[in-house]
């Protein structure tokens, strides 16, 4: 103990001068001190002698400290630097790396017996281009400084959102290729990346990054949310200039007509009529009719056939198939049963439409109150069990279940709008829907009396066909026997006649009637509320957050997925 405190006050008394190792008188006054501090006299001096003299010949060696470079650097600017230096003294040596090499590390050793490492005993510190050396031995010692080509940081960021991507950065040598994992967030897809210097290579969801120079490379990646625009654009391309008039809708798509017929049309999703107050909502729907071969859609684990590209851009769905049978109401001996709700709160109009709205309960809550249809009813309760996790992407689209008057008073056998539309010589169907208040009898009596609160405009996630929609794809609007084939067509009924959303007549007794679909005959029939009809599910698709392959065909439909 006493060896180690002679040494550190031998340190101190050189640092002050007090103390010269070469000479005698230096020593005497050392241990002068010394024996002030700790207690050593001259006797215990000249009692051990070896001891002091071996501290101090350990205090006053000089140690040569010799740096070598290794490939690809410099040391105080040459391959060899040498600095003499006191024991726990550092010495400091300038490190230079070539372009494009780095400062790697170093390794010593005693310099006369290289088998012998040393460096945790010189404690070597680097920083910003300077390497320290503290010998903590009596050693000369020999390090070498190590030099490595420089590692090129690639970073990633993502522009916005929509996905992410892992991992966010990677160190890479100079001609080498770091791979990153992108990953999409549901209903996104990846867009595009650039790079401030180097070149990319994307292919199933992997970002290749390969360095240009030796600077460091940030690159951006962007998402886009996905849409069904190639739908979208593939009906606007195939979509016929002509408009149908009349005596087109009258006689349907006949036999040996089809390819007159078929095809995709244009019609404005909103009418100048004000007499019958049609919403407006200003776009133009594209739809199609009759023996369509491309409108083959699969969705959520079910087929379905494309209606029609509604005027806000929506795709409509209606299901190559059906659910089963249901009574349009089981209720029947009433008017109010043609409508989709009743005993509603308030007419349900364009301006102020019943909305359904869905929950993850299966509960569908209607925004006026009113009784729901049996048909309703049947068909929510699909919704919930098929639909329920394509939710974000159904939209809420507009459905008519046309409850205005055509002609006739309550008094008497009251025929509603689509009937008096469609049937006649000259048929005129529309893709919007008059409020329940409007047309021939209509009357503020009629509000009062409770007589318009059936049926209506509704914004719902799911519905049926209206009547005006089945004259557009091609059905004769009376009952004719047309035998030309129709996409609105399927096998594997449930039974061969499909309810639409459409009232025909009523005359507040047992005769309250709906419009119905045959399937051999593509017409429009009519039936009392209670039968058992087939059910067609009608959906409308956002545009956004899904995309699509395929051509449309039956053998290769349009796969809509996230």
């Amino acid at each position: 103990m006493k060896e180690k405190r002679i040494e550190k006050e031998i340190k101190k008394a050189q640092k002050k001068g007090i103390y010269n190792p070469k000479l005698k008188l230096g020593i005497v006054a050392l241990i002068l001190v010394i024996g002030t501090v700790i207690g050593v006299s001259y006797a215990y001096y000249t009692s051990n002698p070896s001891t002091v003299l071996k501290i101090n010949a350990t205090v006053s060696k000089k140690i040569m400290v010799r740096v070598e470079a290794g490939d690809h650097g410099k040391v105080n600017e040459l391959d060899l630097a040498t600095a003499q230096t006191d024991y726990g003294i550092q010495a400091r040596f300038i490190v230079t790396p070539e372009t494009n090499y780095e400062y790697k590390g170093v390794s010593c050793k005693e310099t006369y017996n290289s088998s012998t490492d040393v460096t945790s005993k010189v404690n070597p510190q680097y920083s910003n281009g300077t390497l320290t050396i503290m010998p903590k031995t009596s050693k000369d010692v020999t390090c070498t400084v190590e030099f490595a080509e420089k590692k090129i940081k690639i970073t990633v960021n993502i522009s916005g959102s929509g996905g992410t991507v892992t991992p966010t950065s990677q160190t890479v040598n100079h001609g080498s290729a770091a791979t990153f994992n992108v990953s999409p967030s549901l209903g996104y897809q990846y867009k595009s990346v650039s790079c401030s210097n180097g070149t990319t290579q994307y292919s199933n969801s992997k970002l290749t990054v390969t360095p240009s120079s030796w600077q460091d490379v940030v690159c951006t990646v962007s998402f886009s949310q996905k849409t069904l625009q190639n739908i979208i654009d593939y009906i606007n391309k195939k979509a016929k200039n002509t408009v149908l008039t009349s005596a087109d809708f009258a006689k349907g798509c006949p036999l040996n007509d089809s390819d007159e017929c078929s095809g995709v049309y244009k019609m404005d999703d909103y009418s100048n009529s004000t007499s019958l107050n049609y919403n407006k909502p200003g776009g133009t729907s594209y739809y199609f009719r009759g023996e369509a071969k491309d409108n083959y859609v699969k969705f959520a684990n079910n087929n379905w056939r494309i209606v029609r590209i509604n005027g806000d851009g929506s795709i409509r769905l209606v299901l190559d198939g059906d659910i089963g049978t249901s009574a349009f109401n089981t209720d029947h001996d009433v008017r109010k049963y043609v409508g989709y709700t009743y005993d509603n709160g308030t007419p349900c109009t364009n301006s102020s439409p019943c909305t359904s709205t869905y929950n993850s309960s299966a509960t569908f809550k209607n925004s006026k109150g009113g009784i729901n249809s049996t048909i309703k009813t049947k068909l929510e309760k699909w919704y919930y069990d098929n639909l329920r996790a394509y939710d974000s992407y159904i939209t809420y689209g507009t459905y008519c279940n046309d409850t205005s008057y055509g002609s006739g008073s309550e008094a008497d056998k009251l025929h509603y709008g689509a009937y008096a539309r469609l049937t006649g010589s000259s048929p005129a169907p529309r893709l919007t829907c008059p409020d329940p208040t409007a047309g021939t009898g209509a009357s503020s009596s009629d509000v009062s009396n409770g007589n318009h609160t059936y049926g209506g405009v509704y914004k719902l996630k799911i519905g049926l066909l209206s009547a005006d929609e089945i004259v557009l794809a091609g059905y004769q609007p009376s009952g004719t026997k047309v035998t030309e084939s129709n996409y609105l067509y399927y096998t594997n009924y449930s039974y061969a006649y499909f309810w639409s959303s459409s009232p025909t007549i009523s005359t507040g007794d047992d005769n309250n009637r709906v419009f119905d679909g045959r399937l051999f005959y593509r017409y429009l029939d009519s039936y009392f509320v209670h039968a058992s009809y087939s059910l067609r599910p009608v959906i409308n698709l956002s545009t956004k957050g899904l995309e699509a392959t395929g051509k449309g065909a039956q053998d290769e439909p349009f796969v809509i997925s996230q």
